[in-house]
């Protein structure tokens, strides 16, 4: 029986694991961020890389949000898994509604720029999944 494995939860090889592909993506997101920003910073001036930076960052809360969520409980039963599921998902989209309205609400930042962060983040995570794919 998968509960009878002598593992405490923090101990759990698959939550483990699942939380260093969650920080490989969010690396990923990260370094695509940081190569737009770059970008942005030759091409205008820094405030635009600066907006870039804060949407990929909000992007990349978001995934760190939801690996932490979704991995947490580790090898459980299906109900609970499902549960951290939409827990994740819902805590994760919770964070970038917020995190995006307060941004265009309180910031001077461009909002094109803090656009393209978001999209250069997303392009970051697509990336991972070709780059992280583990064979067999």
């Amino acid at each position: 029986m998968i509960n009878s494995i002598n593992h405490t939860p923090a101990e759990d090889p698959q939550r483990r694991r699942g939380r260093r592909l969650t920080l490989r993506f969010s690396a990923a997101q990260m370094a695509v961020t940081v190569a737009v920003a770059l970008t942005a910073l030759l091409a205008t001036n820094g405030m635009a890389a600066q907006a870039v930076i804060l949407g990929g960052v909000i992007v990349t809360t978001g995934q760190l949000i939801f690996g932490w969520v979704m991995f947490a409980p580790g090898i459980a039963p299906v109900g609970r898994l499902y549960r951290s599921l939409w827990w994740a998902e819902g805590l994760k989209w919770a964070w970038l509604i917020a995190a995006v309205a307060m941004t265009f609400k309180m910031s001077a930042l461009p909002p094109l720029g803090v656009l393209i962060g978001l999209l250069s983040a997303q392009i970051g995570f697509g990336l991972g999944l070709r780059w992280f794919r583990e064979e067999g």
